[in-house]
């Protein structure tokens, strides 16, 4: 992936977490099992991890927890912006 979506992901950046948290009734069923997918993969990640696309944050944080190092590219101003 190279920056040809980061327009893409600038004006989604507002909406991301209530679309991807069931909020936006639209998207419910497509991420209805969105955070047990974070935490599989969080599960699965082992020592230092490289997250590209972090977005805002949402897997971060879940790699966080478990004390894994993170480092984290996100090509968005925009979602940069939106990570807590």
């Amino acid at each position: 992936m190279g920056t040809e979506f980061v327009d893409w992901f600038n004006e989604w950046a507002e909406s991301y977490d209530s679309t991807v948290g069931g909020i936006d009734e639209q998207y419910q069923e497509v991420f209805s099992h969105y955070n047990l997918i974070l935490e599989e993969v969080s599960k699965r990640a082992k020592g230092l991890t490289l997250e590209f696309g972090v977005g805002t944050g949402n897997l971060t944080k879940h790699l966080l927890t478990r004390k894994l190092k993170v480092i984290g590219i996100e090509p968005s101003p925009a979602m940069r912006e939106k990570q807590g």
